[in-house]
């Protein structure tokens, strides 16, 4: 039918010609897990680095908690990353702290990265499901401090299961760790400058810079690919500033095509 229509299989039509199937996932989802016969987990880090401690606090005065626990971080040269339910939650929050002299960007949807600091969490629905919150809390096992704080008045099951599931696997790997002899360490990345940027000039792939104003609309097209890819890369490993610079940029090249 879907050949007639010209039109990709629907969902049922493709499940009724799946014979084995592999599922690959950082947080199967409820199907998955109704679907599945057995399953093989990968829990275990090469860097030895564990899934984060987790703290609830309580909603009051939860940004004054917060601010306390950026300058503790950033105090050990450490980045904070918080998460909220609005875009405009993060643009209020962004500018509050901003007069609070903390340096401090937000993104949005834009940029496809989740992060660290819970604000509501207890706010159940879509953005803090336990898949969702498994998924979050994840982001800080890249890091040996890594921890995770929730704001929350009440403990949702979501909660409570991100909970056990964080600590089921934290064990797992301080066992690992306990018998292999590892000490768990953040892996240093330096930022790959594949296309040198500043305000003025960029550097095409052949090393040659030239102005903004002075690149063809194909030079242009090709750069933007270039750096949206490396933008994506950047929110992936955390590096916000550089993923918010490189959305700029891309907004620059942008609006300078040609008519």
């Amino acid at each position: 039918p879907s050949a007639i229509d010209n039109r990709p299989l629907n969902f049922n039509e493709f499940e009724s010609k799946i014979n084995k199937i592999l599922f690959v996932s950082a947080t199967p989802s409820n199907y998955e897990k109704e679907h599945e016969q057995l399953r093989a987990e990968q829990i275990i880090r090469p860097t030895g680095l564990l899934d984060p401690i987790i703290t609830v606090k309580p909603t009051k005065n939860q940004i004054d908690d917060l601010i306390s626990e950026i300058n503790k971080c950033t105090d050990k040269k450490e980045k904070v990353l918080v998460t909220t339910l609005t875009k405009k939650m993060a643009e209020d929050l962004t500018k509050y702290l901003e007069k609070m002299s903390i340096r401090v960007r937000y993104l949005h949807s834009d940029i496809d990265a989740l992060e660290r600091t819970i604000l509501d969490a207890d706010k159940e629905g879509f953005l803090r499901s336990e898949i969702s919150l498994t998924q979050t809390v994840g982001r800080a096992s890249r890091n040996e401090n890594g921890h995770v704080i929730m704001y929350a008045d009440k403990m949702t099951d979501s909660i409570t299961n991100t909970i056990n599931e964080t600590n089921r696997r934290r064990e797992i790997q301080s066992e690992y760790n306990k018998e292999h002899n590892i000490t768990p360490k953040t892996i240093q990345k330096s930022v790959r400058d594949l296309i040198a940027i500043s305000k003025k000039t960029i550097s095409i792939k052949q090393g040659i810079e030239k102005d903004i104003e002075s690149l063809t609309d194909s030079e242009r097209k090709k750069i933007i690919i270039e750096l949206t890819k490396e933008m994506q890369e950047m929110a992936l490993e955390l590096n916000f500033e550089r993923a918010a610079f490189l959305r700029d940029k891309i907004k620059e090249l942008n609006d300078k095509k040609t008519h």
